[in-house]
């Protein structure tokens, strides 16, 4: 199963970064005679109530999906893992502070959160990043605080700390390391709920703008022709199954091989 996540996955992400190239045309292009083609061999799944190719707004859609995605889980595993860090290994009132920030984002659910952000600030890119970022950091967070507890209190630690060691030398050496595995398959299985909520969200049209294509956007569309155009809502949402089901797959895999009691 992790051969047929990643081939997915790495297919998905390439034909989505080589668009440009693969497809040269202007998707944006209308043809208002042809609107509600079912696919055929010329437009692979068919042509939407514009007449555009709906193959390519979904490829083109991937790219911003895809965008989002890699772009909140980066921040937040930056963000949660500076934060996580500082309250697990020195304690105190950083401690106190950083998890009563945790507390107070990882009592919203993350859609809500998210939703409440981008209706007060607007629908814009870099807005849906902001907002899902910012409610996604706290579970990194509370993840590496609680892992940085229990690594330094081990032997290997303490015995750098008892040989003169900086504090440092402790985490680059010692504690990192040993965080890194686990804060890769989070981040995989975070990327599953943060494509869903960015789904979500362009679905509602409190993502990015209506000219960039988006799977959610593409479904919101869909609907209205559910019945005269099926295709319209089948072919984004396997897109998104598949892509959702390829990511599940490969964090399997990864927290399988990074799993110290694995046979």
């Amino acid at each position: 199963m992790k051969w047929f996540g990643l081939i997915t996955i790495c297919s998905i992400a390439l034909l989505a970064l080589l668009a440009p190239w693969v497809f040269p045309y202007d998707f944006n292009t209308l043809n208002l005679s042809q609107s509600f083609q079912m696919p055929s061999w010329t437009h692979f799944f068919g042509l939407d109530e514009n007449g555009q190719d709906l193959f390519v707004k979904i490829i083109y859609g991937a790219r911003l999906s895809l965008f989002v995605t890699f772009s909140v889980v980066s921040i937040s595993f930056i963000v949660g893992l500076i934060l996580g860090i500082l309250a697990g290994f020195f304690g105190s009132y950083v401690d106190m502070l950083v998890m009563a920030l945790a507390d107070i984002v990882l009592a919203f659910p993350k859609f809500l959160l998210a939703l409440i952000l981008l209706a007060m600030m607007g629908s814009s890119v870099g807005h849906l990043i902001f907002a899902l970022s910012f409610s996604t950091w706290a579970g990194f967070a509370r993840l590496v605080r609680g892992e940085v507890r229990h690594l330094k209190e081990k032997e290997f630690v303490l015995n750098a700390k008892a040989y003169g060691g900086s504090s440092f030398l402790q985490l680059r050496q010692h504690i990192f390391p040993n965080l890194l595995g686990l804060l890769v398959v989070h981040g995989m299985f975070q990327g599953v709920s943060v494509l869903i909520a960015e789904s979500g969200l362009n679905f509602l049209g409190l993502g990015s703008s209506l000219e960039i294509p988006s799977w959610g956007g593409l479904l919101s569309s869909g609907r209205a022709y559910i019945l005269e155009a099926p295709h319209l809502s089948l072919f984004p949402s396997l897109f998104l199954f598949l892509f959702l089901l390829s990511l599940n797959f490969l964090g399997e895999s990864l927290r399988d091989y990074f799993d110290p009691h694995r046979n």
